[in-house]
């Protein structure tokens, strides 16, 4: 237990210290940005030009964005710090390893209601070691669950630390403001990845603007300065793609799993009911009721939970639409432009206005939801993650 322990501080330590070194610098975001526009752009010139899905078009207009959908779906995982993975994976450690010194604990006290004291002498081994505490003894066996019992509170205090580490570290570096409850809703939630990750990618992408308007401000020659529109342009479709990948989890995901818990429940209930109806004995009737009562707060809190997940994805789909439309005004001022921008006294006098394709705003993201209930839903959140 000791070695099982000590193993998963390491690897809470190991996390922590590696996430201390990073840091986000706009420059090469821009630069990697800038690199994928002229393909980008191409593409979507091409998906507007090609035709309607049809039995012998393979380059048809959906496979086109297919094409787009996972360029953006590159350049937003590039984007993205690995911070939420390692952080949920250090935590899963963190409980598989207080759940197994639990088990141990509950083992030893069974040992105990068969162990003898250390007065009886334990064995010829330990006589001829001299123990005081014989191996085996209930007083050995108190020895054991008191050490375990240390272990776990120091990985309980290491977990602590973690989730505190991971609040301090989007507060710090991405200027990201969450308290420890947050944070470990947000660790233990089945859409907690995505709302992290929403939340940091607008971050760095408004970042990215503020960038962009200082360069667009050095009064940068036209054919230059497209460059940069663009890439403003690119991070409004990310920001839509960003949309559409959340909603996409909801439907094709998480909904789906929710479904299958939910269903497999109300087939044990309608099962206990009929035990119910032909037991023959009271002491059944009443284990059996006592099952059904389980049960029903476990239909309760899968409803509760797809309450807050519809809710999300009520407001994740009001959000999507916003983005469809920045995303839109966006590359009709890309494409006009590009046409503008052929015409140096017509961009000139445009300008001003084209700059209001900076002042865009990404929508406003789902907020991290406080630990409140958090107790009762881990364990389907860890269900949903598992199916």
């Amino acid at each position: 237990m000791r070695k099982v322990i000590i193993t998963f501080l390491m690897l809470g330590s190991m996390t922590i210290a590696n996430a201390e070194g990073s840091t986000v610098n706009v420059g090469p975001i821009i630069e990697q940005l800038g690199a994928s526009l002229p393909e980008i752009r191409k593409t979507i010139t091409k998906r507007d030009q090609a035709p309607g899905p049809g039995m012998f078009t393979y380059w048809s207009r959906d496979k086109y964005q297919a094409d787009l959908d996972e360029t953006l779906d590159h350049a937003f995982q590039a984007l993205i710090p690995d911070v939420y993975g390692p952080t949920r994976e250090a935590l899963k450690n963190f409980d598989a390893a207080i759940a197994h010194g639990k088990r141990e604990i509950s083992e030893l006290k069974v040992r105990m209601l068969t162990a003898p004291n250390a007065a009886e002498g334990g064995s010829l081994v330990d006589r001829a070691l001299r123990r005081s505490v014989p191996s085996g003894s209930r007083e050995d066996l108190e020895n054991q669950i008191a050490t375990i019992e240390t272990e776990t509170a120091a990985v309980e205090n290491a977990k602590s630390d973690l989730i505190e580490d991971f609040s301090r570290k989007l507060s710090r570096e991405y200027g990201i403001t969450i308290e420890p409850d947050q944070a470990k809703a947000a660790l233990y939630q089945v859409n907690g990845a995505s709302i992290v990750e929403a939340v940091l990618a607008s971050s760095i992408l408004l970042d990215v603007e503020v960038r962009l308007k200082e360069i667009l401000a050095l009064g940068i020659e036209p054919e230059v300065a497209k460059k940069y529109y663009g890439i403003a342009a690119l991070n409004r479709l990310i920001i839509l793609r960003m949309h559409e990948r959340h909603i996409a989890s909801y439907e094709q995901d998480w909904f789906p799993k929710l479904d299958r818990i939910e269903a497999d429940n109300t087939a044990e209930m309608k099962g206990i009911k009929d035990t119910i109806g032909k037991a023959t004995t009271d002491a059944n009737v009443v284990v059996a009721r006592a099952n059904l009562a389980v049960r029903k707060k476990i239909a309760d809190v899968v409803t509760r939970y797809r309450r807050i997940l519809s809710d999300r994805h009520e407001v994740t789909l009001k959000a999507f639409d916003k983005a469809d439309e920045d995303a839109e005004v966006a590359l009709q001022t890309l494409k006009t432009l590009e046409s503008a921008s052929q015409l140096g006294t017509l961009y000139e006098e445009s300008s001003a206005e084209f700059s209001a394709l900076m002042q865009i705003k990404a929508p406003e993201l789902l907020p991290l939801d406080d630990a409140a209930t958090l107790e009762q839903f881990i364990d389907i959140s860890d269900e949903m993650f598992g199916s």
